[in-house]
């Protein structure tokens, strides 16, 4: 039987930090880890998010993430992750459901499954998950930095995004040897500083509902769609 080393880890994390960690069976760490994530990845990511944009007040508003091993994975997918992304609390709170698969991890492929037929390249590059994508016109620009401190509780997990129009970029340069270059300035930007929590029994439940119902959602569509899965359902990528 293979020992899912991660969720280990995870579930040592929230028990103790690395103090725990150093009582994690010999037996179980001889499996080696499961290509994937670093384990300070892993776990409920609490703090706020402030979004800016030039000639307006910023907006501030309560961000979380939870990072949690897949017991079952998709086959040649070891290592992937569930990723929520809840944005606000009480009646405006959004909860998305989203997948980090693991691609090649030795490389830093990976895709961002937002379980709705959105599937987003990232890259882990220094310690960082990087993506861009394009919808509405707009380019975003993303990333996500794991800052380890002197113990797991003190890391830092920042997210930032910033927002482009290329539709308002110019042209300059062109002349002689010089190279034509498009450019254009950013539109907003999105950062957020969010450090580890405590789980919540109550929202984990919650999600798993959420969860639970987009599944749903995706048998339906697939069915409908003559079960090749491949309906295109609109979303806000975020």
């Amino acid at each position: 039987m293979r020992i899912n080393t991660a969720a280990i880890r995870h579930a040592a994390l929230l028990l103790g930090g690395a103090a725990t960690l150093l009582s994690i069976p010999n037996a179980a760490l001889a499996q080696g880890d499961t290509p994937g994530l670093p384990e300070r990845w892993l776990g409920r990511w609490v703090g706020e998010s402030r979004s800016v944009r030039p000639g307006a007040e910023p907006m501030v508003f309560h961000t979380e993430i939870l990072i949690e091993p897949i017991a079952d994975p998709p086959q040649g997918r070891e290592g992937s992750v569930s990723w929520t992304l809840i944005y606000g609390q009480g009646e405006t709170r959004q909860i998305r459901p989203y997948t980090l698969l693991v691609v090649d991890a030795d490389a830093g492929a990976y895709v961002m499954d937002e379980q709705n037929s959105i599937l987003l390249p990232m890259t882990m590059l220094d310690g960082a998950l990087h993506g861009v994508f394009v919808v509405g016109g707009m380019e975003f620009v993303c990333s996500e930095r794991l800052r380890q401190g002197e113990t797991p509780g003190d890391d830092e997990l920042e997210m930032q995004i910033i927002i482009y129009n290329p539709e308002s970029w110019e042209e300059s340069g062109g002349v002689g040897m010089v190279p034509l270059v498009r450019s254009g300035a950013a539109v907003s930007s999105q950062r957020g500083s969010l450090h580890r929590a405590a789980i919540d029994a109550v929202l984990t439940a919650e999600i798993r509902r959420v969860r639970e119902e987009r599944d749903r959602q995706r048998a339906d569509q697939a069915a409908g769609d003559g079960g090749d899965g491949d309906g295109q359902q609109q979303a806000d990528p975020g």
